[in-house]
């Protein structure tokens, strides 16, 4: 099942440099035993980036102890893979095995990746182990196979028209049990604020409602991670209207990191690192927000952010679904 956050979009100035983000000269190895929605993993990283996985136990579609089930490459701080998923099910499955491509964020330290994979439609009969979009690769320690919330967030569809030209921001939001709390009324009233000084373009009073949201969420274990996330992704976007890039760009990671079904993020960050002139990192984002279906053809085909990258080959093939 598809999910996808409503995303508020419109055009940004177009820009010819990005301030750095961190560097990842000394960044850490990725090899070790890593637990994932799909089994657990001994994941290899070779000195020319490329990242190897192999089962550390036989799974139900009988693949012995030692199988290759992930091969990928980094760069920096990303990975894109093609993992080999078990499906098992009735009969008629016949524990079907697919592959499909994954786009992992790697945390600073290397012990967390969180990222989003593309699912083929399943054969008939057929139910893979981990169906969510939004994946998360720990080091060592034992986790749950899925990225939970407290309730499916709903989304207030409304076209974003600001004076100044933005990035996608989610306004996601959760309808509590008991409306009547003060925390969730403030939740609610301050995202809703956040997104109408956007309209604005009132950049900085947008900030500041947003990170009240990740404040709150800091304290209240409680509150639906993907508000959380979202929050972020919105804090992003107003460094984004002010042209701060390399803030914006922190922002949108953290989303990631926070909960990795906060779709706007990945096309955001696509269209930053366009603008700094990184195709490779570009296109990897951009593929799998096309994928997913995070951001529409349309869209892609006007947002002036990409237009360094139309003229490559890479962005057609983006678009055929061949990348």
């Amino acid at each position: 099942m598809s999910y996808q956050a409503h995303t508020l979009y419109a055009f940004c100035f177009l820009a010819t440099t990005l301030v750095g983000g961190p560097s990842w000269a000394q960044k850490s190895n990725l090899s070790g035993t890593f637990q994932t929605p799909f089994g657990e993993m001994a994941l290899a990283e070779s000195t020319d980036s490329t990242v190897k996985g192999f089962l550390t136990s036989a799974d139900k579609c009988n693949r012995k102890k030692g199988s290759l089930v992930f091969s990928g490459s980094r760069l920096d701080d990303s990975v894109t893979a093609m993992i080999k998923i078990c499906y098992e099910g009735s009969s008629r499955c016949k524990k079907h095995i697919d592959e499909i491509p994954l786009l992992l964020l790697v945390s600073p330290d290397g012990s967390r990746m969180t990222g989003v994979a593309h699912y083929n439609p399943p054969p008939a009969g057929c139910q893979a182990i981990h169906q969510k979009e939004g994946v998360v690769f720990v080091l060592g320690a034992k986790v749950k196979t899925a990225v939970k919330r407290a309730a499916k967030p709903k989304t207030v569809p409304k076209k974003l028209k600001p004076k100044r030209k933005t990035k996608s921001v989610s306004i996601t939001k959760t309808v509590p049990k008991d409306v009547t709390k003060p925390s969730a009324i403030d939740h609610e009233r301050l995202m809703i604020e956040a997104n109408e000084f956007l309209r604005m373009g009132e950049a900085e009073k947008a900030r500041e409602r947003f990170r009240a949201i990740t404040e709150k969420a800091k304290k209240n274990k409680g509150l639906d991670s993907l508000v959380h996330a979202n929050a972020y992704n919105g804090v992003g976007v107003t460094f984004y209207l002010r042209e701060r890039y390399a803030e914006a760009m922190e922002n949108y990671k953290m989303a990631i990191r926070i909960d990795p079904n906060v779709s706007d993020s990945y096309y955001n960050l696509a269209c930053l690192f366009a603008l700094k002139g990184d195709k490779a990192q570009s296109f990897r984002y951009l593929n799998m927000a096309v994928l997913n279906g995070y951001i529409d053809l349309d869209t892609l085909d006007q947002d002036p952010d990409l237009a360094n990258l139309r003229d490559d080959p890479r962005y057609q093939k983006i678009k055929d679904g061949l990348f």
